[in-house]
């Protein structure tokens, strides 16, 4: 959009598309050191909306007049905030969802979810400018339009998430008592 709308070169558009990344970086790794304890629900909930009422303007409001600090900057704080919030939740979600023993398979299957996620929305991407009709910020605001309906269905989604019930180890061979037969205690 950046290059093909606003006439960016590549190193300005790349630069333009930093401070997003910085604040999701600052949220994910500051939101852990907040006294505030949020849940996995919460953080998934709240991100994806963020981020769908982020899209939601860019959709409504992009157009081929370069707007990089009353339109883009602030929209990408928010959504900066709000990836940060959503993919901590998930990330949270993941990890207490599953006994210690399976941390690692899950987060694995985040991580792949995540890349997967990213491809599909590349194509999604490529095909929405390919298909949308129109010069300028027209297949651009589709996808932003398509953006914002995909972090709508995730924010239903993480008010779907429920806490995992609290687990109890089983005991193993080593740390099991050993009953006796004929011992009635």
């Amino acid at each position: 959009f950046m290059t093909d709308a606003w006439n960016y070169s590549a190193l300005e558009a790349g630069l333009a598309m930093s401070p997003a990344a910085l604040v999701t970086a600052v949220v994910g790794i500051g939101i852990g050191r907040l006294s505030l304890t949020l849940t996995p629900r919460t953080m998934v909930a709240a991100g994806s909306a963020l981020v769908a009422a982020a899209t939601a303007a860019l959709a409504l409001l992009i157009d081929t007049e370069p707007r990089f600090w009353t339109l883009w900057l602030p929209a990408g704080a928010v959504m900066g905030v709000g990836v940060g919030l959503a993919t901590v939740g998930i990330s949270s979600a993941a990890a207490l969802s599953v006994a210690p023993q399976h941390f690692a398979a899950a987060t694995g299957t985040v991580m792949a979810a995540r890349q997967i996620g990213g491809g599909l929305g590349i194509a999604a991407t490529a095909v929405i400018v390919a298909e949308v009709s129109g010069t300028g910020a027209e297949p651009y605001a589709a996808v932003y339009g398509f953006t914002t309906a995909v972090n709508v269905a995730a924010a239903l989604g993480g008010l779907a998430l429920r806490p995992a019930p609290p687990s109890v180890p089983r005991p193993s061979a080593r740390t099991a008592p050993r009953v006796l037969e004929g011992d009635q205690r």
